[in-house]
């Protein structure tokens, strides 16, 4: 039986492997290199500022367009963006260690590693599970790691949210709901932390789930982290929300 240690070792190294395969790391904006090239033309896109994965047909990044590495992109900027928690320390792989008792803890890893390295045609990644297991942990190792791949990314508790789109509607605010909107709308990748069931209001229900379908209908990455089942969110929710989040038939969703 393999140890925590031994599974996250077999897992990054599994990942990393993909990524040279598919050609991601030189592919996307490497933030921890934002640099442009020193060269008068790059060689990798031809100084058009775009490229494409080597991936094959069928895989969900097939024949989209990412900026180049010789792209001006501030990392700081993307960073600030995000607004991902603990940016001194950041939640990652290296300093994820979670309780190994925990069932399903691999299915978890693998899961959230495939679907920050690309290596999965699902779009919405559901993390579902109780209190203290690490869902929050996982979530945030996802987001580091696709904003280090150059990825818009876009963290928020669901209960933050909901209290910032609210609150578009005082007098004293400039920004309207629909700004408000935007900027979880535009994201690459969005992580929605801890959808809970106290105190849903009709409000929390149209907007919560309208953002989560556009996701499912349209594409753009989602995770998201609950400790509650598809039947308590659908019925303190919406049956459609739950069936957005948690409809693995479909082909969108793990």
């Amino acid at each position: 039986m393999e140890s925590l240690s031994q599974i996250l070792r077999r897992i990054t190294t599994n990942t990393k492997t993909l990524r040279e395969q598919n050609g991601s790391n030189g592919l996307l904006m490497n933030l921890a290199d934002p640099s442009p090239s020193s060269n008068p033309r790059c060689e990798v896109c031809n100084w058009t500022g775009w490229v494409s994965k080597r991936v094959q047909v069928g895989h969900p990044e097939f024949g989209k367009t990412f900026p180049c590495q010789c792209a001006q992109v501030d990392p700081g900027k993307l960073q600030r963006y995000s607004e991902l928690p603990f940016q001194d320390r950041p939640h990652n792989w290296d300093n994820l260690t979670p309780r190994a008792e925990v069932q399903g803890l691999e299915t978890a890893l693998q899961a959230a590693h495939d679907f920050a390295s690309g290596n999965t045609e699902n779009k919405i990644l559901t993390i579902y599970g109780a209190n203290g297991l690490g869902k929050s942990h996982l979530l945030e190792a996802v987001g580091w790691d696709m904003l280090s791949q150059g990825y818009a990314v876009k963290f928020t508790a669901v209960s933050d949210m909901l209290d910032h789109l609210r609150g578009t509607y005082d007098d004293e605010t400039p920004e309207s709901l629909s700004q408000a909107l935007e900027r979880y709308k535009n994201a690459d990748v969005l992580l929605l932390d801890d959808i809970k069931i106290e105190r849903v209001t009709d409000f929390a229900r149209e907007q919560l789930t309208k953002l989560v379908d556009l996701r499912y209908r349209y594409g753009g990455y989602l995770v998201v982290t609950t400790k509650f089942s598809a039947d308590e969110i659908g019925g303190k929710w919406t049956s459609h929300l739950a069936d957005r989040l948690f409809d693995e038939n479909s082909g969108v969703v793990r």
